[in-house]
């Protein structure tokens, strides 16, 4: 609760500062409706996700990367609804957007292959997510190692799968991997380490 009266105080002086409609108050009300979100307040964050899409829009132009951001925890929003198409479409519609500012090897659009991978996952996909998962890790192994732990995500989303799947002695070999990456960059005490 502290964090969303925070958010909520930062908006109010943003909006005093620089005006409702501005990059700023955009930037707040997308991080408060992630926040709400995340407190499974869904119809308020789905409120303050959309005016801050439609003020990005507004201000960028449909392709920016903060346009993208925007889709992408929409289409996160949809997800947890079960409006599943519409968290497709979203998701898509973000991943062109970094794939044409972008490229089709950076981070980001790994980050929404990934999204959609687990969608496919989530609703029984379990051939498209596979696919998808794997681009998403190629990207992500390519980019920094496979001893990175952006690795080490793509793992377990994989192992997920393939538990999904009862694939269980594939996933068990892929979370195993996954640990070992995490254990090597923060140590064996680390809380990120001891993650299954």
């Amino acid at each position: 609760m502290e964090s969303e009266r925070w958010y909520r105080s930062v908006l109010t002086a943003q909006e005093d500062l620089y005006g409702h409609d501005s990059a700023e108050a955009a930037g707040t009300l997308c991080n408060l409706g992630v926040l709400l979100m995340e407190q499974y307040k869904l119809k308020e964050a789905s409120d303050y996700l959309d005016e801050s899409l439609t003020m990005r829009t507004q201000l960028y132009g449909a392709k920016h990367p903060d346009v993208a951001s925007s889709l992408n925890n929409i289409g996160s929003l949809l997800d947890m609804l079960g409006r599943h198409e519409e968290a497709k479409s979203k998701f898509e519609q973000a991943l062109q957007i970094r794939v044409e500012i972008y490229g089709a090897k950076h981070p980001s659009v790994a980050q929404c292959i990934n999204n959609i991978a687990n969608l496919m996952c989530s609703i029984g996909n379990y051939d498209e997510a596979e696919s998808l998962f794997m681009l998403a890790q190629s990207i992500v192994a390519r980019l920094y190692g496979d001893d990175h732990p952006e690795h080490s995500v793509t793992l377990s989303n994989l192992a997920g799968l393939m538990d999904a799947r009862g694939e269980h002695e594939r996933s068990k070999y892929l979370h195993e991997k996954a640990f070992e990456i995490r254990k090597q960059t923060f140590g064996e005490g680390h809380p990120i380490s001891a993650m299954r």
